[in-house]
C-alpha cells in the first residue's frame, strides 16, 4: 500500500464513478488479452470491485476464450490425421466480438438515455 496507495486511490475514484457499469466492464476485461486475468484476480479486491460483477463477469468472460481452447485442443487432436490447423477461423473470431458486443451493449443505452435525460 506504501507503494502505490495513491494510484489504487485515484483507480478506486474512477471505479467508483464506472460502478453501474462494473459487471460489462469485468466481461470485457477477461476477454481481452489484457491485462492478464491474474492481475485482474489481484486487483479486484483492492479496487472494491463488488463480488457479484467479479464472479459474473468472470464467468461469462471467461467462456468464450475457454470455447476457443477448446477449439484449439480439438484442432490439435486432428492434426494427426490432417495437414491442415484451423485455430483462427471466422467462427471463433465472430464468437468473441459478439460477446464483447453483446457486454457493452447496456453501458451505450445508459450513456444514450443518460444524455437523453440529462
Amino acid at each position: 500500500m506504501k507503494l502505490i496507495g495513491g494510484r489504487i486511490a485515484k483507480w478506486n475514484q474512477q471505479l467508483i464513478h464506472h460502478k453501474q457499469h462494473m459487471l460489462n466492464y469485468m466481461i470485457v476485461l477477461r476477454i481481452s488479452p489484457l491485462p492478464p486475468n491474474w492481475l485482474v484476480n489481484l486487483g479486484s479486491p483492492h479496487l472494491s470491485v463488488p463480488f457479484g460483477a467479479f464472479f459474473w463477469g468472470t464467468f461469462f468472460g471467461v467462456a468464450p476464450p475457454s470455447f476457443i481452447h477448446v477449439q484449439a485442443g480439438a484442432a490439435l487432436d486432428r492434426l494427426s490425421s490432417s495437414d491442415k490447423l484451423e485455430l483462427v477461423t471466422p467462427i471463433n473470431i465472430f464468437c468473441l466480438i459478439v460477446v464483447a458486443i453483446v457486454a457493452l451493449i447496456p453501458v451505450f443505452v445508459r450513456r444514450k438515455f443518460n444524455a437523453t435525460y440529462a
